[in-house]
């Protein structure tokens, strides 16, 4: 039996392949390798098994399997093999890669169910927070009469025009009535100019920044450091805290 065993395992060895490889290509356990190399066969199942392992190892190392199948047959003591025994391995390990095959299908079936769903909330979270900037601007806009301030610097029958004076490299979004039109990095010395019909709403990175007129009458400064919802309407600068 050792004979055999040495066949199988200088062959691995010429071919520079480890018993975990082996088992990873062919699914026959490692323990099992191991005892058809060392040919304790014995420590193994039923003969019919032994020998379904031996072909599959042979020809997996590209060796013709009858010479090492006849000298284990040569060598029994015991009863022939049955049919059955073999057909019923057959039937094991071919389960055994169906079963293999099918996780794999589900696994990946699981990975896009759960990346669907993770693109669908994405989505769905955007439009929800898209809808609840533009309702708040229209709220603040429409009211915008009963904001306190110095009075309305643009009459009704004019378009309201923003100027933005950058005197630093300065982030700047700029939503004209409720369409974001501008978000970028104003660079010093840039002056940038928008119109609207209701008004303006900005997200600044460095109020410290910018320069703003509206309708070529200058603004008060908007302050230091990153201002978000800043409203500009007919009667000025709005701050969110407002």
């Amino acid at each position: 039996m050792k004979k055999i065993g040495k066949v199988l395992e200088k062959a691995r060895k010429n071919k520079k392949i480890s018993i975990d490889k082996v088992y990873k290509d062919t699914k026959i356990r490692p323990n099992i390798i191991e005892a058809l190399e060392k040919g304790k066969f014995k420590d193994l199942l039923e003969p019919a098994y032994i020998k379904s392992f031996i072909k599959e190892y042979a020809v997996y190392l590209n060796l013709d399997p009858e010479p090492l199948l006849k000298e284990y047959s040569s060598r029994l003591s015991g009863s022939p093999l049955s049919l059955s025994s073999v057909e019923r391995l057959s039937k094991k390990r071919d389960y055994a890669k169906g079963m293999f095959f099918l996780k794999k299908f589900l696994y990946i079936v699981i990975i896009l169910i759960v990346a669907f769903v993770i693109i669908w909330g994405i989505r769905k979270v955007s439009k929800d927070i898209n809808k609840f900037f533009k309702s708040r601007s229209s709220s603040v806009i429409s009211s915008k009469n009963s904001v306190k301030g110095k009075g309305q610097l643009v009459s009704d029958n004019e378009s309201l025009k923003l100027k933005i004076e950058s005197i630093k490299d300065t982030w700047v979004q700029v939503q004209s009535d409720e369409n974001i039109i501008f978000q970028r990095v104003s660079n010093k010395g840039a002056v940038q100019e928008f119109k609207a019909d209701e008004g303006f709403r900005l997200w600044v990175g460095k109020a410290s920044g910018i320069k703003l007129y509206l309708n070529d009458i200058p603004l008060n400064s908007i302050g230091r450091g990153v201002i978000k919802n800043i409203l500009i309407d007919r009667f000025g600068i709005h701050m969110p805290n407002e």
